[in-house]
C-alpha cells in the first residue's frame, strides 16, 4: 500500500510538472490563415489536420490562439498545407537524441530558458522531420519534464564547449607573452580581483572560416533577431498594446456614452420648455380670437399689438428663440458624443478580435 501511494504521488507530481509545458489537445476554432511560410493546398484557408498528427510529405502549422476577452484562455490547432514562398527562410531544427518526433508536436516551445509556461511560441511549423519557428536558430522544449534544446544541423556540427556558470569569467594571461606563441598559458581570472582584465572568450574570425564563425555565433543564447522576438514574447508588446488599447477605448466609450445621455437629458429639458412656451403663445392667440369674436381684422390688429416689445406674445417668442438655440446646441453635442462612443466601441471590437 505504501509503495502504491508513493507511485501515485510520483505520477501526480510528474503530471503536474509536465502539464504546463504540454498541449492537451488541438481544440482551436480559429480559421487557418496561410502566411509566408505555409500555403493552403487548394487556396483559401488551411485545413485542420484530421488526425492531429504530422506526417512527412506535408507541411503543418501549429497555431496558438488567445481568447480576445481573456488572455489567460488559450487554445491550439494543427493546420495542414504546403510549403509557402518563404519557407526556405526558416531554419530546420533537428529532433534531439532520445526524443520522439511525435512528442514535439504537442510540446510547447520557448526561445529562451526559464520562460513562463504560458509564454510559448505562437506559430510552430512541422514537416515530419524538422521543427521550424520564424527567426529562431534554436528552441527549448520540455519532454517528460526534462528540458531539451532543438538546434539546426549546422550548429550541432560545430559544438562549443559550455563553460560552467561558476567559472564563466574571462580568461587572462598569467604573464605577458606573444599571442602567437602556442605555449602561452592562460589562467582564470578571479572576479574579485580589481586588476583582472576581462576579455571575450571567443574572437570571431570574420575574414577566415565563415562557417565556424556563424556556428559559434549561433551558440549564443540570443541572436539579434531572437532577442527582439524574445522581448516581444516576454513583455507581450504587440498583444499587450492591443489589449490595453482596446480596454482604453471601452473606457472612452463608457465615458462618452454617459456624457451623451446627459446631453440628451438637457436637450429634453429645452424641448419641454420650447413646447410649453408655444402652448402659452397659442393660448394668448386663442384669447385674442375669442375677444374679437372671430373678426379677422380685429384679430390681426390685436396680434400685431401683442407682438411689440414688452407685450406677452413678443416676449414669449423671444424666449422660444433662446430655447431653440439651446436645443440645437445640446442636439449637436449629443450627436458628437454618441458618435465618439460608436467609434470607440468599433475600435475596441477590432482590437479584441485582432
Amino acid at each position: 500500500m505504501k509503495n502504491f501511494l508513493l507511485l501515485a504521488f510520483g505520477l501526480f507530481t510528474f503530471q503536474a510538472l509536465a502539464a504546463p509545458y504540454v498541449i492537451d489537445g488541438f481544440t482551436g476554432s480559429d480559421v487557418g490563415v496561410p502566411d509566408d511560410y505555409i500555403a493552403a493546398e487548394f487556396g483559401g484557408e488551411l485545413r485542420i489536420s484530421q488526425t492531429g498528427t504530422v506526417s512527412p510529405g506535408s507541411f503543418y502549422l501549429r497555431q496558438k490562439s488567445e481568447d480576445p476577452f481573456d488572455a489567460s484562455v488559450t487554445s491550439y490547432q494543427l493546420y495542414e498545407g504546403l510549403p509557402g514562398p518563404m519557407k526556405s527562410d526558416l531554419t530546420p531544427l533537428s529532433t534531439p537524441e532520445g526524443v520522439n518526433y511525435s512528442d514535439l508536436v504537442t510540446a510547447k516551445f520557448y526561445k529562451a530558458r526559464g520562460e513562463n509556461p504560458d509564454n510559448d511560441v505562437e506559430k510552430v511549423y512541422f514537416d515530419g522531420n524538422y521543427v521550424y519557428a520564424q527567426g529562431s536558430s534554436s528552441l527549448i522544449a520540455y519532454i517528460n519534464s526534462a528540458m531539451v534544446e532543438l538546434r539546426s544541423n549546422d550548429t550541432a556540427a560545430a559544438p562549443v564547449e559550455e563553460v560552467p556558470a561558476a567559472d564563466a569569467y574571462a580568461l587572462v594571461e598569467e604573464e605577458e607573452c606573444d599571442e602567437n606563441d602556442p605555449d602561452c598559458e592562460y589562467v582564470e581570472c578571479d572576479e574579485n580581483d580589481p586588476n583582472c582584465e576581462y576579455e571575450d572568450e571567443y574572437e570571431y574570425d570574420v575574414a577566415g572560416d565563415v562557417t565556424e564563425t556563424v556556428a559559434t555565433a549561433d551558440t549564443r543564447d540570443y541572436s539579434a533577431q531572437d532577442a527582439v522576438s524574445d522581448v516581444k514574447d516576454r513583455f507581450g508588446m504587440g498583444d499587450e498594446i492591443r489589449w490595453w488599447s482596446a480596454w482604453a477605448l471601452v473606457a472612452v466609450a463608457a465615458g462618452t456614452a454617459v456624457t451623451g445621455v446627459l446631453q440628451q437629458m438637457k436637450y429634453n429639458e429645452a424641448s419641454d420648455a420650447f413646447s410649453g412656451t408655444e402652448d402659452l403663445i397659442k393660448q394668448h392667440k386663442d384669447e385674442i380670437a375669442a375677444s374679437c369674436a372671430g373678426n379677422a381684422q380685429c384679430i390681426t390688429a390685436m396680434e400685431w399689438n401683442y407682438n411689440k416689445p414688452g407685450q406677452p406674445i413678443y416676449e414669449l417668442k423671444q424666449r422660444n428663440k433662446t430655447n431653440q438655440e439651446t436645443m440645437d446646441s445640446y442636439s449637436m453635442a449629443r450627436n458628437i458624443w454618441f458618435g465618439v462612443t460608436a467609434a470607440s466601441i468599433t475600435g475596441a471590437i477590432v482590437l479584441f478580435v485582432w
